[in-house]
């Protein structure tokens, strides 16, 4: 007779293992996204496209306790290039990574940083999550400890409210912020998003990085921010059902991706 399917319950903090990524256009992030990538243990894939980001130097192999697959990037060149089609005059953003400081170096140390010159990132000297609104920097009052596994967001209106959050994906913990910002960002439209390091100066994450997304003339109230960081990993990984027996449903590229998973794993990663 036919074995009964029965469903495990996820918790929502942790590295979805077994479940394959993909894009969900009805979260409340995905309107304008440009870029929904996670990493491939050395590189990152943009789930929209299937397309392995443009490699400098040699980012390492991770494989993470608590956020599993990603990229270190320490070393001043170390980045992943992506060609994106930003538009012209945006209105605003949201941003958003899941990370780990190594350490914390008086230096911007950038999740994600677009062409235009904007980033979210750690603020050089404070350690506070902060976004670069065209050159600009803005920061939260929200601390980042090294060592510490994090998802954080910012969304923001040009010359408006900026909002922010972050879990602490090791206690649940989520710190939240919204403010107000004078910056606006770039009426250029950016052509390129730099994983990893900041291009304008070459200071890289000093950590690992396991998802990013961009989404231009996307504003999330806090309130959608503070929903988003219960289930974190809900954006890159929409599918969320997991079974004793069976195979849940793959969705987007997570073929291409686990294939890009499992050479890696073949040839030898990291563990901690």
């Amino acid at each position: 007779m036919p074995v009964p399917l029965i469903r495990v319950s996820r918790n929502p903090l942790a590295y979805p293992c077994g479940v394959a990524p993909g894009f969900d256009p009805t979260h409340p992030a995905a309107p304008g996204c440009v870029f929904s990538g996670v990493s491939d243990g050395g590189n990152f894939i943009n789930i929209l496209t299937g397309i392995i980001g443009a490699l400098t130097a040699t980012p390492t192999v991770n494989i993470d306790g608590a956020i599993g697959a990603s990229t270190r990037y320490t070393a001043a060149t170390d980045k992943s290039t992506f060609t994106i089609a930003g538009p012209g005059s945006p209105t605003g953003a949201t941003i958003a990574s899941i990370f780990r400081l190594d350490s914390i170096n008086n230096a911007n140390q950038i999740c994600i940083f677009d062409s235009s010159n904007s980033s979210l990132r750690s603020h050089l000297t404070t350690a506070l999550l902060e976004v670069a609104i065209n050159t600009t920097a803005n920061a939260s009052n929200i601390t980042l400890v090294a060592g510490v596994p994090y998802f954080a967001a910012a969304s923001f209106k040009n010359a408006s409210t900026l909002n922010f959050v972050a879990t602490n994906l090791a206690t649940g913990q989520i710190s939240s912020q919204s403010r107000t910002t004078a910056s606006s960002l770039s009426t250029t439209a950016a052509t390129s998003l730099t994983i990893g390091n900041n291009v304008a100066t070459g200071v890289p994450l000093k950590g690992i990085l396991a998802a990013d997304m961009w989404a231009y003339n996307t504003f999330l109230s806090l309130s959608q921010l503070l929903a988003w960081a219960s289930d974190p990993w809900s954006f890159w990984y929409p599918e969320r059902r997991s079974y004793r027996v069976g195979i849940s449903p793959v969705v987007g590229w997570g073929p291409l991706i686990a294939q890009r998973r499992n050479r890696f794993i073949g040839s030898g990663m990291v563990l901690q």
